[in-house]
């Protein structure tokens, strides 16, 4: 009868140690599945997000006005031009974004944006992506300046 009873706990501590094992290969499967699902989001957003800043960045560049008002540091002409870029379906690809430039000389090493982050708009877990375009004077005035676009979703 004792040997009976030893059989049964070693079979019983089996079942256990494979419930155990079962439940820490799910968990560590769940845990990989979820991280790699979340860093395809995160390259898609920082790729969309770098795609749209170089073509906004891009296009002022090549236009004349744009350049200009970017020398001058018309700020009010520039914001109405990224925040147009910026509600474009066709460039946004379904995320909202909030924006702020940032226009200082070659020679200045720091470029704060013009309007800081606020904080009903841009929270902890927001990431901030920044892109820069050297927009190159005129044939009248030579004074380069560096453009920054600071995006982040809202």
């Amino acid at each position: 009868m004792v040997s009976l009873t030893i059989g049964t706990k070693r079979g019983w501590i089996r079942i256990l140690e494979a419930v155990i094992a079962i439940l820490l290969l799910s968990g560590v499967l769940i845990y990989v599945t979820v991280k790699n699902q979340v860093n395809v989001q995160s390259e898609e957003l920082a790729k969309t997000v770098s795609d749209l800043e170089n073509t906004i960045l891009e296009s002022i560049a090549s236009s004349s006005s744009l350049r200009n008002a970017t020398l001058n540091e018309n700020y009010t002409a520039l914001e109405e031009f990224v925040s147009s870029n910026l509600v474009d379906p066709d460039f946004n690809k379904g995320y909202s974004f909030n924006y702020s430039l940032g226009i200082c000389d070659v020679q200045v090493s720091v470029c704060p944006p013009t309007a800081p982050f606020s904080e009903s708009s841009i929270t902890t877990t927001s990431s901030v992506f920044v892109e820069e375009r050297i927009i190159s004077s005129t044939l009248q005035n030579y004074n380069p300046k560096i453009l920054r676009l600071y995006l982040w979703t809202s």
